[in-house]
């Protein structure tokens, strides 16, 4: 007899994917093995009881109609399966081999479940939140000056931008934390200097990303 396809079917699909063995990690479907996107099969449909006298843990009591049936059946990988079946089964007897398919089968099928609740919440909060909502937001609340905090803007102290800078911090002093220690440098909150009335030319904004450059035009 040979493994039909009902109970190839069940045995792969509520082995999901992975080694019976207990924390094994080993995928029984691989990607990328060969070279190439095609999966490589390397997980081993291993028999509980050996369907051979004198295999690994032969029982001759079992129906021989049931030998190459799902419940005679585990999946391991190549490793596993090799020695599971070392010294005609030794290592395993049918018992644990039952418990350890019966536990690697529960334990996927909660990841499943959870898996399954996770994605549905997912799906459900992608469609809240990719609607744009306003009706309940106050509009009346702080002005934007206030929520707005200024990224600073330097120059020699002694230089016509230094001068500036000075008069623009004297005027409106703006965020705390502006100022540096080095006395030899000006410093004055950058849209403090682009708006002030005195201002006149361009400015080249440079920074890093994360650094408010995009935060600044807004605001300006």
């Amino acid at each position: 007899m040979s493994i039909g396809n009902t109970d190839r079917k069940r045995l792969w699909g509520r082995a999901h994917n992975q080694c019976a063995y207990p924390q094994c990690p080993t995928l029984l479907t691989q990607v990328g093995r060969g070279g190439d996107d095609e999966p490589d099969v390397i997980g081993e449909e291993a028999h509980i009881r050996s369907p051979r006298p004198g295999g690994p843990r032969y029982d001759r009591t079992f129906p021989r109609t049931k030998l190459d049936r799902y419940e005679n059946l585990i999946l391991l990988c190549p490793t596993h399966h090799s020695w599971a079946d070392t010294g005609d089964g030794r290592n395993l007897s049918v018992d644990e081999m039952l418990r350890m398919k019966r536990d690697h089968e529960r334990r996927g099928k909660i990841a499943e479940r959870i898996e399954r609740t996770v994605r549905a919440y997912l799906t459900d909060q992608y469609g809240a939140d990719d609607k744009i909502l306003f009706e309940r937001v106050e509009l009346n609340g702080p002005s934007l000056e206030s929520l707005f905090v200024d990224v600073p803007m330097a120059a020699q102290a002694f230089s016509d931008g230094g001068h500036f800078l000075e008069q623009v911090h004297a005027s409106d002093p703006g965020d705390g934390g502006l100022l540096v220690d080095a006395e030899e440098w000006a410093v004055a909150g950058a849209a403090q200097a682009l708006l002030h009335p005195a201002w006149t030319g361009n400015a080249m904004i440079i920074g890093g990303p994360g650094q408010g450059k995009s935060t600044l035009l807004q605001y300006v």
